[in-house]
């Protein structure tokens, strides 16, 4: 890179490098499909970063790039928690001590505590919104913001 040449940063949300402990489940992958990931037990796992986009895990499971997964983060400093649907979009093997593997993880869908207080925040606003969206795309974004408010407070208060 030639010098005094300026990096743009081209994700969409801040990406905190820090490990947060998070338990999960496949929700599809293997021979018996989307159905067997209701009954597979969650497994603890770390992360390596997070964003309100997606995080990278740590896992001894085998995953695959487009296996959907259920994961449950505990905000300590919140005393909420967070259910997201994810994406796995890649799988970095050999990338980490003692078999382990990297998932990078895209977040599809946000889940809070606190919807229902969301639900209402939305409907009054979309009352008097100049834009017009849907109320489930409203939500999905308030969903996110909310999750990077309680993320952004946990991270502070563990010092990453």
């Amino acid at each position: 890179m030639p010098e005094g040449e300026l990096l743009v940063e081209r994700r969409k949300y801040p990406r905190w490098s820090c490990s947060l402990k998070v338990r999960y489940k496949a929700l599809n992958g293997g021979k018996t499909g989307m159905l067997s990931g209701f009954f597979r037990q969650s497994r603890e796992s770390g992360t390596v970063n997070i964003s309100g986009g997606g995080a990278v895990l740590v896992t001894d499971e085998e995953l695959n790039p487009g296996d959907r997964l259920l994961i449950n983060i505990m905000l300590k400093s919140t005393e909420s928690a967070v259910k997201i649907i994810g994406e796995v979009s890649r799988v970095e093997h050999n990338s980490v001590k003692d078999n382990k593997k990297r998932a990078a993880v895209k977040f599809i869908e946000i889940k809070t505590e606190s919807d229902e207080f969301l639900h209402d925040l939305i409907r009054q606003k979309m009352r008097f919104a100049k834009n017009k969206i849907s109320e489930e795309e409203a939500l999905a974004l308030a969903q996110r913001e909310y999750f990077l408010k309680m993320l952004d407070e946990e991270l502070r208060e563990r010092g990453c």
